[in-house]
């Protein structure tokens, strides 16, 4: 069975570090966030883009996306069933001089 690691990797004023978020495999978004995220598939196109941009960009291209949402047609099987709540417990927490915050939980 695959781990499955899920993360914000962002500041509340935006930044992120990249060397956090570059060997994310696959990120999981939901449809809005996608369709704000999908900039970047095309970022390296416009130009004059800084270095971190189109690094960024191709890190981003290179992971495999998993859309869901339960605002577009159609359906689909829930991966966790109606009631379900996982008992998590925080087993490490981070903060960092530029705002950002690493907290991994397991389950219980």
């Amino acid at each position: 069975m695959a781990k499955l690691i899920y993360s914000m990797i962002t500041s509340l004023d935006g930044y992120a570090e990249d060397d956090l978020f570059r060997p994310v495999g696959t990120y999981l978004y939901g449809r809005w966030m996608y369709e704000t995220m999908v900039y970047w598939e095309t970022a390296h196109t416009e130009p004059d883009q800084p270095p971190h941009i189109l690094r960024y960009a191709r890190d981003w291209q290179a992971a495999e996306k998993i859309v869901y949402s339960t605002s577009v047609v159609g359906g689909g099987k829930r991966f966790f069933p109606d009631g379900v709540r996982l008992d998590l417990e925080l087993v490490e927490e981070r903060a960092f001089g530029s705002g950002l915050i690493y907290a991994r939980y397991r389950t219980r």
